[in-house]
C-alpha cells in the first residue's frame, strides 16, 4: 500500500507535463535559414567546358569571303532559373602575332530563340536544370564575322581572348 501514492505522485507529473504543452497561449517559435549559392555550368554540344578557354578558329566562309564561323549550341545548367550573359569589353580585334603587325575587326552576335543580339549587351537566358532538358530553342550560339573581306587582311595569323560573362538572376 504505501507504494500505490507514490505511483500515483509519479502519474500525476507526467499528466501535468503534457498538459502544460497543449495550454492556450502558449507558443514555440522555430527560425531555420539557409543559403544556397547559385552555381552555372557552360555546356557545348552538350558537353561541359572544362577550364577557362575554349578555342574558336574563324575560317573564311566561302560565300561572305569573310572571317566567318557560328558555333554549336551552348546551354546553361545550373541550381537557378535564369542567367544573363555578354562578353567583357566593347571591341572585338584580333592582333596579329606574326611580325609586321595588323588586326582583324570583328562584329560578334549571340543567336538565341531565332533573334539576333550584340554580344556586348547582356542577353537574359534560361538555366537548365540537367543537359538532358537541352533543346535547341533554350540554348544559344555565337556569331563571330571580320569587318572586311579576308582578303583585305595580310597574311600571318591572329589571336586573341575575349571573355564571357554569366551572371545568375535571382
Amino acid at each position: 500500500m504505501k507504494n500505490k501514492p507514490a505511483a500515483l505522485f509519479t502519474m500525476a507529473i507526467v499528466f501535468w507535463s503534457q498538459s502544460t504543452l497543449s495550454l492556450p497561449g502558449s507558443q514555440v517559435s522555430l527560425d531555420i535559414s539557409a543559403n544556397s549559392l547559385a552555381k552555372i555550368a557552360l555546356y557545348y554540344q552538350n558537353i561541359p567546358l572544362t577550364g577557362n578557354e575554349f578555342d574558336f578558329s574563324l575560317p573564311v566562309n566561302a560565300s561572305t569571303g569573310k572571317f566567318d564561323k557560328t558555333s554549336g549550341l551552348f546551354h546553361l545548367v545550373g541550381n537557378i532559373e535564369q542567367a544573363e550573359i555578354m562578353f567583357a569589353g566593347r571591341e572585338f580585334i584580333l592582333n596579329k602575332t606574326d611580325e609586321g603587325g595588323g588586326v582583324i575587326n570583328l562584329t560578334g552576335n549571340f543567336i538565341f530563340d531565332k533573334k539576333t543580339y550584340s554580344v556586348t549587351q547582356k542577353l537574359r537566358l534560361p538555366v537548365l536544370e540537367q543537359i538532358s532538358q537541352a533543346t535547341s530553342e533554350n540554348g544559344f550560339r555565337i556569331n563571330f564575322s571580320s569587318q572586311l573581306l579576308a582578303e583585305k587582311y595580310s597574311q600571318g595569323h591572329y589571336a586573341n581572348t575575349f571573355t564571357l560573362l554569366i551572371t545568375p538572376v535571382s
